[in-house]
């Protein structure tokens, strides 16, 4: 759900900001996961509707309406796009539509077009809310758009997730089974009410209902996937006892380190010890050395010299007494 969450965010922003091939590109992944947006549809058909290609927005205006058969805003695109390729008694019946609608809330005082922008706005703060686990306020706005558009069935089945996610499981499924009954083949609110029975521990109603989802859409991948996940029920406490053993083997590697702390710093002491003896050694050379400096033979020579020098004189002094 969180990459269904991201991409209609991505898109939608993309829509707004009329950077449409981006939009375009972003929905068409959406779709391929989460094939259950009215809203997602109704948009790539007016991006199509931009482009000229009339047929194409008319193909994703009728998928919005499939999902959501009161969704005013798909129809009247409809409508627009019937009338621009020549399909004037299809936009009328679409017209004639919208106006019936109008008229079964003539007592209400907010128009039909205006009260569907305003739930789609109420769920879009829902989706917020649901997007950061706020799911008590999600409830909140969700209601509110179903109050004032109660067939809007993709918003109640955001309405009965948000209500799994609380825990309250019994008004979960009620909210579904309110969409399947106006909507049987609505794949995806049968596979959902399959979810919230398995987390209320009903595993067998829900392969069941997943089974029921698989016969009749045999490719349909979230059905698929939870049935897997019932088939291998077994593998979390195998997967659990090896995460276990894991923290075990941690644990006892954990244990294990200090020994080889306290052989790395003996092994470090001894490197010390040894540094500290080499520099010994060398001031006990360097002695030597200058006591062979001291004894080399520049004494020697200067005590030559000097005892020459008083020979010469004494031989000075016999040369003046002879000569008197």
């Amino acid at each position: 759900m969180d990459d269904t969450r991201v991409l209609f965010d991505e898109g939608k922003k993309a829509f707004l900001q009329h950077r449409f091939e981006r939009a375009f590109n972003t929905f068409t992944r959406l779709i391929k996961i989460a094939p259950y947006f009215a809203d997602v549809y109704n948009m790539m058909g007016v991006i199509k509707h931009n482009e000229g290609q009339f047929s194409d927005a008319a193909d994703f205006f009728e998928k919005a309406l499939k999902i959501n058969p009161q969704y005013t805003e798909a129809l009247l695109n409809l409508a627009v796009v019937y009338n621009d390729i020549g399909e004037y008694k299809k936009a009328r019946k679409l017209y004639a539509k919208v106006q019936e609608k109008s008229r079964e809330h003539k007592g209400s005082k907010i128009d039909p077009f205006i009260r569907a922008k305003l739930s789609n706005r109420h769920a879009g703060v829902g989706d917020m809310y649901a997007g950061i686990g706020l799911h008590q306020e999600a409830v909140h706005e969700y209601e509110k758009a179903l109050n004032l558009s109660p067939n809007f069935h993709d918003i109640r089945c955001k309405l009965a997730i948000s209500l799994r996610e609380q825990g309250k499981h019994d008004n979960s499924v009620k909210e579904l089974k309110k969409v399947l009954q106006s909507h049987p083949k609505y794949f995806y609110a049968m596979v959902q009410l399959g979810v919230t029975l398995y987390a209320s521990s009903k595993i067998k109603e829900a392969m069941q209902q997943w089974e029921l989802v698989l016969k009749q859409n045999p490719n349909n991948e979230g059905a698929k996937m939870y049935l897997r996940l019932a088939n291998e029920d077994s593998l979390p406490s195998a997967a659990s006892s090896t995460k276990v053993s894991k923290k075990s083997n941690v644990k006892e590697s954990k244990l294990k380190k200090p020994s080889a702390k306290k052989a790395s710093s003996e092994r470090a002491a001894k490197s010390v010890k040894k540094v500290e003896k080499k520099p010994a050694k060398s001031k006990s050379a360097g002695k030597k050395l200058v006591k062979k400096a001291a004894t080399k033979k520049v004494p020697k020579k200067s005590v030559k010299k000097t005892g020459s020098k008083k020979a010469s004189s004494a031989k000075k002094a016999q040369a003046k007494k002879s000569k008197k």
